[in-house]
């Protein structure tokens, strides 16, 4: 089965959403022993076309696939079916979308930013941020620290370590500093204000994080 089409039918069984949601509070040993796990489209499309194992590296994986198809919304059949087409209407993304998505999703660490991805793929469903975006905000997610991007969400004043950590991510910035220049380093912080792109992710994530 086609690795999309596998998602789109994983999202619209409600018992899916309940098996994968159980799943991800229950340790990683049991993810791949189970069967009712592997009924689910995508979950037995993976095992299919990655020949998955018992190690840890894949029964992590597994984990994080699961969190994040427990997270996204529940969609109708003909919202999902309109996900397809605009999948599928795209140029850029329609052959490959599938194995994108699972690069982003292994990259993951953690239980927040699998979510967060979910959220975006929400946002998307929702016609609130185009596919391009959803892959260019599910990169940022990755190469982010969530508690950079949570003081994103709350603060108007970074350290220096802290902008540097985030000004490579194009969504941010600088205005003016705050404080003066000391040897050894600046006291005080940065200044910033978010760019168009850093506003509509962050307004898309903030109440999540």
């Amino acid at each position: 089965m086609n690795i999309t089409k596998a998602l789109t039918k994983s999202l619209n069984n409600p018992e899916s959403k309940k098996i994968l949601s159980d799943f991800t509070e229950i340790g990683i040993d049991s993810l791949i022993k189970n069967d009712v796990l592997k009924e689910i489209p995508l979950i037995s499309t993976i095992t299919s076309l990655y020949k998955l194992s018992n190690s840890i590296q894949d029964k992590i994986f597994y984990r994080k696939v699961a969190k994040f198809l427990s997270e996204i919304e529940n969609f109708t059949q003909n919202e999902l079916d309109d996900i397809m087409l605009r999948i599928e209407a795209d140029k850029e993304y329609s052959e490959n979308f599938g194995l994108i998505l699972l690069e982003i999703i292994d990259k993951t660490n953690g239980d927040k930013k699998p979510k967060l991805l979910s959220i975006l793929f929400s946002a998307f469903g929702n016609k609130m941020i185009s596919l391009d975006e959803f892959f260019k905000f599910s990169n940022i997610i990755n190469l982010a620290h969530i508690s950079d991007l949570k003081k994103l969400t709350t603060k108007k004043i970074i350290s220096s370590e802290q902008a540097s950590a985030v000004l490579g991510l194009g969504i941010i910035q600088l205005i003016s500093m705050s404080g003066k220049v000391q040897f050894g380093g600046m006291t005080g912080g940065l200044h910033y204000s978010l760019n168009e792109t850093g506003k509509k992710f962050i307004s898309i994530i903030e109440n999540h994080i």
